[in-house]
């Protein structure tokens, strides 16, 4: 089921992002700066605060959060800030249909959606490439102290 998320599914987000950047990103980035991102990005304090957005969905399974999805619209441009699936769930359709919920939300107020994901990040770049994003730019950043090269996706809708 998919559903707008609550304050009180903070702690439950907070756990999927650990796990998920775990899983995605410790060939790439040090179990610090993962920690560190988790810490800084996710603390549930922030994520209690972020559920109160329009476009934040959970994805439950058996009553437990198992993934998520959280994108902005601000002046007509739409940001897909985060969508993030437990490991376990991954390869099962839930984040194609996390990504459609928000994905009709922007429709309503934005004519593209933009996004940045870490180039090495095999798995997000593909599931981005099967929503019919394309790159950009590429750029170099420095993400807690790492160089890293980051793409910025853009999605064009309605057409």
């Amino acid at each position: 089921m998919i559903r707008h998320a609550k304050p009180e599914d903070a702690g439950e987000i907070h756990n999927v992002a650990l796990k998920s950047w775990k899983d995605t990103y410790s060939h790439i980035l040090s179990e610090d700066v993962i920690k560190e991102v988790i810490e800084d990005w996710y603390s549930v304090e922030d994520l209690r605060e972020q559920t109160e957005y329009p476009i934040f969905y959970v994805a439950e399974r058996s009553g437990e959060v198992v993934g998520f999805v959280h994108a902005t619209v601000e002046d007509g441009k739409a940001t897909l800030h985060r969508i993030y699936l437990d490991p376990e769930y991954q390869g099962q359709g839930i984040g194609s249909k996390l990504y459609e919920k928000a994905e009709n939300d922007i429709e309503q107020k934005a004519d593209k959606i933009e996004l940045e994901v870490l180039a090495e990040n095999k798995k997000g770049n593909s599931f981005y490439q099967k929503q019919g994003f394309k790159e950009q730019e590429t750029e170099k950043i420095e993400l807690k102290g790492e160089k890293a090269k980051q793409k910025i996706l853009i999605k064009r809708l309605g057409g």
